[in-house]
């Protein structure tokens, strides 16, 4: 099976740097939006996208904030993210979730607790 798996990607050494110098406040990282085409022969799980984002994240190159398919209940998202910056412009976690399709709910401080697909 080929599935297209949506996905909010950032560079890890450029987030850690922007934390670091204080330009990002706790609950910002950076990212952009992608899409991954895999070709699989299991179900979509929350083991296979925790699988699939410790992948991207082994060369210590990347940072994943979220990897979703449409129409499934697995979805990974990275705990306490309140807002994405692309380093250029940001928008809220869950403003950015909506565009993508999704919806979510958040605690009192805009931290994303639970996504769920449309």
């Amino acid at each position: 099976m080929k599935t297209k798996i949506d996905a909010i990607i950032g560079d890890e050494k450029m987030n850690d740097m922007m934390h670091k110098m204080d330009m990002f406040e706790d609950g910002k990282v950076l990212g952009e939006r992608y899409t991954i085409e895999i070709i699989h022969t299991e179900q979509i799980s929350k083991k296979m996208l925790r699988g699939l984002k410790e992948g991207i994240e082994a060369t210590g190159d990347n940072v994943v904030s979220f990897l979703g398919v449409k129409g499934k209940k697995s979805v990974y998202f990275r705990e306490n993210t309140q807002s994405i910056s692309t380093g250029k412009s940001w928008a809220t976690f869950p403003d950015i979730l909506k565009s993508m399709g999704y919806k979510c709910e958040t605690d009192e401080r805009m931290v994303v607790t639970s996504i769920t697909s449309n």
